[in-house]
C-alpha cells in the first residue's frame, strides 16, 4: 500500500436529485485529501444531471462526471470503475453520505491490515432528511456466512484494494439484474480475506 493511497469515489445516480448534493458535499468534505469522486448519470429524468453539472464545473480536479442511457446499476458502476485511477475504491449511492473520516479511516486500517482485500466498517440508517434512525454493525467477515446470506457486507462502508478487484476481473456481472454486488463480495471471498473493523 502506498504512504498516500489515491481514493475512487464511484456514484451512480439514476434520478437521485433529491440527494445527490448531500452525497457529493460528503466526499468534499473528507478530511483525507487523496480522493477522486466519479459519478455517473445513467439516463435520469429528473434534475441529476445538472446538479453533476454544476459540482464538476465548480470542482473540476475533484470530480468528473459521465453521462449515459439508463443500462442499470451494475453497468452504470463497470463504466466507473473503468474511469477509476484510484488504489482504493469506493462504491458510494447517490442516496448515501460519508462521515468527514470516512476515507483517512480507510487509509489507516490498510496500513494496519495491509494484506486484506476488503476493510468494511459501521453505518448509520439515516432517512430522507438525513437523520438517523438506527444503526447498523456488520458481523465479523466469514466467506460461509456471505455464500449463506447471514452477512450483508454495507457497500457504502466497504473499501476494496484495486489489485483484488483486477485479479477477479474487475467488474460486476450486469447480467445479474438484482445481485451484482453479491456476487462480488463471493468472487472476491473465494481468494481474498475481508475484515469488518468497529467504527462508522
Amino acid at each position: 500500500m502506498k504512504n498516500n493511497p489515491l481514493i475512487s469515489i464511484l456514484t451512480p445516480c439514476y434520478n437521485s436529485a433529491q440527494f445527490l448534493s448531500e452525497c457529493i458535499e460528503s466526499v468534499l468534505q473528507q478530511d483525507y485529501p487523496h480522493v477522486e469522486h466519479i459519478l455517473i448519470d445513467d439516463g435520469s429524468h429528473d434534475d441529476s444531471k445538472k446538479i453533476l453539472q454544476y459540482y464538476a464545473k465548480k470542482y473540476p480536479k475533484r470530480i468528473t462526471y459521465y453521462h449515459q442511457k439508463h443500462r442499470g446499476h451494475a453497468a452504470a458502476l463497470n463504466m466507473l470503475i473503468k474511469k477509476a485511477e484510484g488504489d482504493i475504491f469506493l462504491n458510494l449511492n447517490s442516496d448515501d453520505a460519508l462521515l468527514p473520516h470516512a476515507c483517512s479511516w480507510a487509509v489507516e486500517q490498510f496500513k494496519q491490515f495491509p494484506d486484506m482485500a476488503v476493510i468494511y466498517g459501521d453505518v448509520y440508517i439515516i432517512d430522507a432528511k438525513s437523520k438517523v434512525i438506527t444503526t447498523f454493525i456488520p458481523k465479523q467477515y466469514d466467506f460461509n456466512r456471505i455464500l449463506c446470506s447471514e452477512l450483508v457486507i454495507p457497500e457504502q462502508a466497504a473499501f476494496v484494494q484495486r489489485t483484488a478487484l483486477e485479479h477477479i476481473g474487475f467488474f460486476y456481472d450486469f447480467s445479474l439484474q438484482k445481485i451484482p454486488d453479491f456476487e462480488l463480495w463471493i468472487q472476491l471471498g473465494l481468494r481474498f480475506e475481508m475484515r469488518h473493523v468497529p467504527g462508522f
